[in-house]
């Protein structure tokens, strides 16, 4: 069977794909296909041999051969999706002949990270190659993407952690028991892609949910006993601070382990926002600190008024038996 190039694919007038190839016969052709004659939206995902996905699509780019765009779910909320597209023309027998075919594309969200962990049970670590290819951490709290429902992990729902035991990684999948005793599991790739090195969950959040800073207390002072030099991931807009450190455990091994600062630090009336809160902190607030176990931050005193407070985490926080404690 012989074959012609396709020299070019692009997208027109929004969802329409455009084929540019070339025959021996005819030379440079084009041909167009309506996307909204093959592809549908489901709860958020493509739907190929589905029709109209573009009535509740948007941001539809194509990136190479790789359709992305935004779905709309039946509740509102919006989902990030891919599918590749592969086109082939073919010129045995005349007339030219086209195929166009669609594939689902999800194990390509996560190329590029290794050492996917799970830490405390809701915090997902990996390391990506940074600048230098030096590798570099990063993180997201999952149980705000993730949750479960009837008996199943589901990508609509959050808090998770609380209906599971046991949660861990295996390669990208995380897998656990549910409260009721079966397993259940999920791909990541489902819930979570890589941008521009950092997790970015598949449904459409707010930049400053995502926007974090990771501090390294590199003092003098060991103030957390039998664990390495610890750091703080600050979410910058969203108060949420998560301490994080390889602790000895009772079999003389290190392991990770976090605990959420934002939980435990509040002092007297100060009010501190979760992760999700609806108020936002003005810039002049955000700036956080953590050196010799001191942490530095600006607190709420009402009347658009922040006063800055430091607290010693020696007297917060302790390492019992590998676990970061109260």
């Amino acid at each position: 069977m012989n074959s012609a190039p396709v020299l070019k694919l692009a997208l027109v007038d929004r969802c329409q794909l455009y084929v540019e190839y070339q025959t021996p016969l005819e030379g440079l052709s084009a041909y167009i296909l309506p996307l909204d004659t093959k592809i549908g939206n489901h709860e958020g995902s493509f739907q190929p041999g589905g029709y109209r996905f573009s009535f509740s699509a948007r941001n539809i780019v194509l990136e190479q051969n790789i359709l992305c765009a935004e779905l709309k779910t039946s509740g509102g909320d919006w989902w990030y999706d891919q599918l590749e597209v592969v086109v082939s023309v073919s010129t045995d027998p005349t007339p030219v002949n086209f195929s166009v075919e669609f594939r689902r594309c999800d194990h390509i969200r996560l190329q590029g990270c290794y050492n996917l962990r799970l830490i405390g049970q809701e915090l997902l670590a990996a390391q990506y190659p940074g600048p230098n290819e030096k590798a570099e951490d990063i993180y997201i709290d999952l149980k705000h993407y993730l949750g479960v429902k009837n008996g199943a992990f589901d990508r609509n729902k959050r808090y998770f952690s609380s209906s599971v035991q046991n949660a861990h990684m295996i390669g990208t999948t995380l897998c656990a028991t549910h409260n009721d005793g079966h397993p259940i599991s999920i791909a990541l790739s489902r819930v979570l892609r890589l941008e521009d090195g950092s997790f970015a969950p598949l449904r459409v959040t707010n930049n400053e949910d995502l926007d974090y800073e990771i501090l390294a207390d590199l003092s003098n002072r060991r103030w957390l006993w039998n664990a390495d030099i610890p750091k703080l991931i600050n979410y910058k807009q969203k108060r949420s601070w998560y301490l994080i450190a390889n602790c000895l455990n009772s079999r003389g091994s290190y392991q990770e382990s976090t605990i959420k600062l934002h939980d435990i630090i509040g002092p007297g009336d100060d009010e501190m926002f979760t992760f999700f809160s609806e108020r936002p902190i003005p810039e002049h607030a955000r700036e956080t600190r953590l050196e010799n176990g001191i942490l530095t931050a600006s607190f709420d005193a009402g009347n658009d008024k922040w006063i800055q407070r430091s607290f010693d985490l020696a007297e917060l926080v302790t390492n019992e038996g590998g676990a970061l404690v109260k």
